[in-house]
């Protein structure tokens, strides 16, 4: 029988953030995950193992982690609960071994995603990589005891009672709210770029208001780059951060990113497209809990009402993006004010809406109702 993965992810990696205490009277719950033994994603640590592991909902759930390949072979423990995180399985065979398991041994199936992986276009750059892992996420949907999803948008799609969770941050993680740090009075203005590497398109939106404004002011918009692009273009404007190795797993990166800056402004441009309209506006909140002021595009992810003051929108004009860094540049003043203003509505907001301490009080009745 293939180990767990238990140790190795939340032990001897990570053992400072999610220390766990096995219960004989607490629910079992496994989290089936791509890449958890090697590379566990940020999404599997947001939307599963911080809430299943916090406070005292991580002392009423035991958790075990699983890899897909493990999960096929057959859990170690009993479990009483197996949720299964976005496209896990790579092939429809797998799918039916692994749903043909979790019905002999009479467990609860789960799904969580916060992607509409349907929707992508066919030029978008995972759209290879998902095409052949879509069917096999629909084989575990239809099988499931409950769906969860990142946005109501999502939800709505996918139908059958959905449970909406939004994504939400980890003070275990992320530590204290930083401030704003925008002055007035500088000469160049500190902009961060944030993303994994697929967002070509989106960064292509943006690039040539980019290109006009800098040419025109002298380059004082400054873009400090995360991932986003596969092939950057080279700017003496553009400045790419690299992760240091060993520290792209989530809670480590976070870390590194915590440290760098300070920024003034967090862009988070979106194209108007079927997939992009399902995400969720979690790099508001990274944004936000950095200390940076969010400019992203007018698109559902970003049209919650309750962060409204906390953000800035951009629309799809042909010069809205460049009216925007026109603006910025000429109004800075007003741009520090708009974050400096705000910041105790912010914190607020972070530690009661978007918590993961209440994220998980909110998981852990669900899983009740299905035990």
């Amino acid at each position: 029988m293939i180990p767990h993965t238990k140790e190795r992810v939340l032990s001897n990696l990570l053992s400072n953030l999610y220390t766990l205490r096995y219960r004989k009277r607490s629910i079992n719950v496994s989290i089936v995950a791509r890449g958890i033994d090697k590379h566990p994603t940020s999404s599997a640590f947001i939307r599963l193992i911080s809430p299943l592991s916090y406070g005292l909902i991580g002392k009423k759930v035991n958790l075990y982690i699983y890899s897909p390949s493990e999960a096929i072979n057959g859990f170690v423990e009993s479990i009483d609960i197996c949720i299964v995180q976005r496209t896990a399985f790579d092939s429809i065979g797998d799918a039916r071994k692994f749903v043909g398991l979790i019905k002999e041994e009479k467990i609860k199936l789960v799904v969580d995603t916060d992607d509409a992986f349907s929707r992508l276009d066919k030029n978008h750059p995972q759209y290879e990589i998902q095409k052949n892992l879509t069917e096999a996420l629909q084989h575990i949907f239809n099988n499931a005891d409950k769906v969860w999803a990142s946005t109501k948008d999502l939800a709505k799609e996918i139908g059958n009672g959905t449970v909406v969770f939004e994504n939400t941050l980890d003070k275990r993680v992320w530590g204290k709210i930083g401030q704003s740090v925008m002055d007035p009075g500088d000469e160049i203005i500190k902009m961060i770029y944030m993303g994994t590497g697929t967002h070509d398109a989106d960064f292509q939106m943006i690039l040539p208001a980019l290109d006009k404004i800098n040419e025109k002011y002298n380059s004082r918009l400054q873009l400090n780059v995360i991932g986003v692009a596969a092939n950057l273009p080279d700017r003496q404007w553009i400045k790419k951060l690299v992760v240091i190795k060993g520290l792209s797993m989530y809670p480590r990166f976070v870390e590194w990113f915590m440290q760098q800056g300070p920024f003034d402004i967090g862009l988070a441009p979106l194209e108007n497209s079927e997939f992009n309209k399902a995400k969720s506006d979690i790099k508001v909140l990274d944004y936000l809990y950095q200390g940076t002021l969010p400019v992203v595009s007018d698109i559902e992810p970003y049209r919650n009402p309750e962060i409204d003051n906390f953000i800035v929108r951009v629309g799809y004009g042909a010069n809205d993006w460049y009216a925007f860094f026109e603006d910025l540049l000429l109004h800075k003043e007003k741009y520090a004010e708009y974050r400096k203003n705000n910041l105790k509505k912010i914190r607020k907001y972070l530690k009661n809406d978007r918590s993961t301490r209440v994220l998980a009080k909110k998981m852990y009745k669900e899983l009740k109702k299905l035990m």
